[in-house]
Formats: C-alpha cells, structure tokens, sequence
C-alpha cells in the first residue's frame, strides 16, 4: 500500500503519493514530565500524556524526484492541518513537526527517476 499526504484539511487541494516508507517506523505517545520538589526536599515526578496524542517517526528511501515533490509539499504546508494515510491504511490528521527537512543522497540507483536515491524522515504530530 502506498503513503499518501493530502493538504490543507479539510478541504483538501493538493494530494502526493509516495512509496511505503522503511520499516524502522516508530509510534508513540507524546508525553511530558513534570518534577517537583516537596518542602522536604522529596523529589515527585508526574506524567502527563496531554491527551492521547500520537507522534509518527516515518523514513522513507525514494528516488530523487519523489524527495523534491515531498520536500515542496512540505515547505507548502509546514503550518497547516495534513491528513495523512499511512502504509497500513490509517488515517491520520496533525501537523508536521520536524524542520528542517533534510534530504540526505544514499547514492546512485540507477534503475530510478533521477538516477539518485535519496533519504527523507518524516515526523508527525497528530491533532488532539
């Protein structure tokens, strides 16, 4: 199944298809740790998971021409609401939360668009 980013949500306009991503792909809940300090001195540590939210870890290995399509729809719309539907068929609405995006070349493939296969990760935030 491929990945497909879709923006800006709801009303979306624009639509990328992109190869299934590596699968190093991590989820995981978006949590914080808040510490403090009795009069004692006795150290309490809190966990607060902030609602449920979601973050995605995505690498992808595409050919170079996929890297610039998905690096201009990035820059496009960094700050705005993506729906995104993954390899598994989930669908997922938030926002892109690395920056800068980094398009590092692995090397020469030569049997692909560009003649350059090129490494992308992608982190997702999902909306609450």
């Amino acid at each position: 199944m491929s990945f497909q980013m879709r923006a800006p949500f709801p009303y979306m306009s624009t639509t990328s298809t992109f190869p299934s991503p590596e699968f190093s792909d991590s989820e995981g809940l978006t949590v914080t740790v808040n510490r403090m300090r009795s009069i004692d001195g006795t150290l309490y540590t809190y966990v607060h998971s902030k609602g449920g939210r979601r973050k995605y870890v995505w690498q992808f290995q595409l050919a170079k021409d996929k890297a610039i399509e998905m690096r201009e729809f990035l820059d496009s719309y960094y700050s705005r609401l993506i729906q995104i539907t993954d390899h598994l068929g989930a669908i997922h609405v938030g926002f892109v939360t690395n920056n800068p995006f980094e398009l590092i070349g692995e090397g020469r493939a030569n049997d692909w668009p560009g003649n350059e296969s090129v490494s992308i990760t992608l982190e997702f935030e999902e909306k609450s």
